[in-house]
């Protein structure tokens, strides 16, 4: 029973070590093969193991013997225009002097389309009542600034002037109802 099982076992360490050298050759040959086939040509003439592919010193190119596909340059596109260049939030840089008039950075800049109000300017309606409609509307702008990422843009008929936006909506059609 050993002696079976000894005869098996040395039976199939052979067929394994066949199929090892077996697969072992085909390599080798395979191999063999490659080597021995002459290098493949290039573009414009060049060989991998004949010509050199680059050069100690530059070399002109004769583009009309080349057969490449040339494509047009493609240029980068240009940015789009900003309609509203100065860009501001409305924090503690940004300061509120009345319905109109605000300063940043040292400049002082008036909402087109909105007549300047003090803050201290109290309105009398046709009733009679008297409100403080200079401070009401100074708030209001200060309110649609404040923390606020605001966009402006020069009109270009007044230094200073300027139409702003805050968001998609424009800071004079706001204030415009509270102006009268």
């Amino acid at each position: 029973m050993i002696e079976t099982f000894i005869k098996d076992l040395a039976a199939m360490l052979v067929k394994v070590a066949l199929a090892v050298l077996f697969v072992l050759s085909g390599i080798q040959a395979a191999s063999a093969l490659i080597t021995m086939r002459p290098p493949m040509p290039l573009p414009g003439g060049l060989t991998e193991g004949g010509a050199a592919l680059w050069t100690a010193k530059p070399t002109r190119i004769d583009v009309s013997q080349q057969r490449y596909e040339r494509l047009p340059a493609r240029l980068p596109a240009a940015p789009p225009q900003d309609d509203y260049p100065i860009r501001m939030v409305g924090n503690g840089e940004l300061l509120v002097l009345d319905n109109a008039q605000f300063r940043w950075r040292g400049t002082t800049y008036r909402l087109d389309g909105i007549a300047p109000l003090p803050r201290k300017a109290v309105c009398q309606s046709s009733s009679g009542k008297r409100t403080a409609c200079g401070l009401h509307a100074f708030k209001a702008l200060d309110n649609a600034m404040r923390g606020k990422a605001i966009a402006c843009k020069p009109t270009g008929s007044a230094p200073g002037l300027v139409t702003c936006r805050t968001g998609n909506r424009d800071l004079a059609s706001l204030l415009r109802p509270l102006n009268g």
